[in-house]
């Protein structure tokens, strides 16, 4: 199964039957690269193609193997040029993706939308609203 196959929803209906869990496993994780390497280009679109975009990771495992890590790796700083930089693990002083800069802003979301995001299109509406 690809990502592009699943359904999304915000609530699972009683009688919802679910083909097939998703787990993001190696497969997962190479199919996703050229579409994460474009993704983050057109994101950053202010970075010329022949400048380097820097992409840090917080090293947790859990993701694939290590040999599809590195070929993902390799996928986006050879088609994107976009190099991955990984925080020193266990290392709670140097992860920033655990220093309050995402709770707050998971927060902030949560916040303003509690309750109302019970349609797919809301949900949608609202990833498109705040480009993180």
């Amino acid at each position: 199964m690809r990502i592009e196959d699943a359904t999304v929803k915000v609530r699972m209906d009683v009688d919802d039957k679910v083909q097939k869990d998703y787990s993001c496993d190696s497969e997962c994780m190479l199919s996703a690269m050229d579409r994460v390497g474009d993704g983050v280009r057109k994101a950053h679109s202010w970075v010329p193609m022949t400048s380097k975009i820097y992409l840090v990771m917080d090293n947790a495992g859990g993701h694939g193997t290590d040999e599809a890590v590195e070929e993902c790796k390799n996928e986006l700083k050879d088609k994107h040029d976009i190099e991955i930089l990984y925080q020193i693990p266990r290392s709670p002083c140097c992860n920033l993706l655990d220093l309050g800069v995402w709770c707050s802003l998971q927060s902030q979301v949560e916040k303003a939308h509690h309750l109302k995001r019970t349609t797919t299109l809301v949900l949608l509406r609202d990833i498109e609203y705040y480009p993180f």
